[in-house]
């Protein structure tokens, strides 16, 4: 591995990490799949020869594809070698330890560690100064995270900033995402409409972007309301057409989160085998993962399990 060839390896990655949440993601994946042996090697190289500029940016870049892969271990692994590394630049770069923070946040936030995630969020905020497109990023996370924490009206506030500092960014996939937690919130304080108008507010911003991943996260959401008032072939056609989209895009944590809505909506409409058949790839990923959903699914699945167990029983003969 040579110098000239390592920054080749981090610029091809760099352009195809800015086509995340666009249309153009899924083609720019594929080829980091392709040149992944080799980034993992200039990885590795840059670490041990001391080049903690290329080490530290070539995490950053490769982080959605680790996270949406489903290659959390790695990635966290990857992530904290990156940081000691940002943290010993000189000068430092605080919007790079800013954005290693944000991604180590994430994780630790799908993983239900609130506190670790929380104190990285607040981390990089610390680093992060001009830059409203992190700072609002963070704030975003942030948000989500006070919001399980039950401090709704800090989520809020930091929601309702980071909205700010996405448009001031012209960021549209942070303002789309801000605006559908600010969704998330309200429907977990009971206000079913607010969510509504919130994520029919959110979704067309999505859209627009190209962010085809958020905006099948936000009609998730809306499919979720329409199981909830009771419109299961509603919330069905809805779970199906956010299933294609995550199973296109190869997101392993959102594919096993609408397989889980789906087998929920053959379990309430009293298909529990069809159920049994979607929660059970479900449930295994999420466990593989580490993710807060896990727990959820397995619910789901074991009622699925028990229904069927009941009905042969009631088919035996005497």
């Amino acid at each position: 591995m040579c110098g000239r060839e390592a920054e080749q390896l981090l610029v091809f990655a760099q352009e195809r990490a800015a086509k995340a949440d666009t249309p153009e993601e899924t083609e720019a994946f594929a080829e980091i799949e392709s040149k992944l042996d080799n980034l993992r090697r200039v990885m590795d190289w840059a670490l041990a020869e001391g080049e903690e500029r290329l080490a530290a940016e070539l995490a950053a870049s490769l982080s959605d594809f680790f996270w949406r892969r489903g290659l959390w271990e790695e990635h966290s692994e990857r992530l904290s070698a990156a940081l000691e590394a940002a943290e010993r630049l000189a000068p430092r770069d605080d919007t790079l330890v800013a954005r290693l923070l944000h991604s180590r946040a994430r994780v630790l936030y799908d993983r239900g560690d609130l506190e670790a995630a929380e104190e990285a969020c607040l981390g990089g905020l610390a680093y992060v100064n001009g830059a409203a497109r992190w700072r609002g990023a963070l704030l975003n996370l942030h948000g989500l995270i006070l919001r399980r924490r039950d401090y709704a009206d800090a989520a809020r506030r930091a929601l309702e900033e980071s909205v700010e500092l996405s448009r001031e960014a012209r960021h549209l996939q942070g303002e789309g995402m801000a605006l559908h937690n600010l969704g998330v919130l309200a429907h977990a304080n009971g206000d079913q409409e607010g969510a509504r108008r919130r994520y029919e507010e959110a979704l067309p911003i999505r859209r627009t972007a190209g962010d085809l991943r958020g905006a099948a996260e936000t009609q998730n959401n809306l499919a979720l309301i329409a199981e909830e008032t009771g419109e299961l072939v509603v919330a069905e056609r809805g779970y199906r057409e956010v299933l294609d989209t995550f199973v296109k895009l190869e997101d392993v944590l959102w594919t096993a989160v609408a397989l889980c809505n789906l087998g929920e909506i053959k379990l309430q409409s009293r298909r529990p085998r069809e159920a049994a058949e979607l929660l059970g790839p479900a449930e295994h990923t999420l466990r593989h993962l580490g993710s807060v959903h896990a727990d959820h699914a397995w619910k789901c699945l074991s009622g699925a399990v028990g229904t069927l167990a009941e009905q042969a029983e009631v088919e035996l003969p005497p």
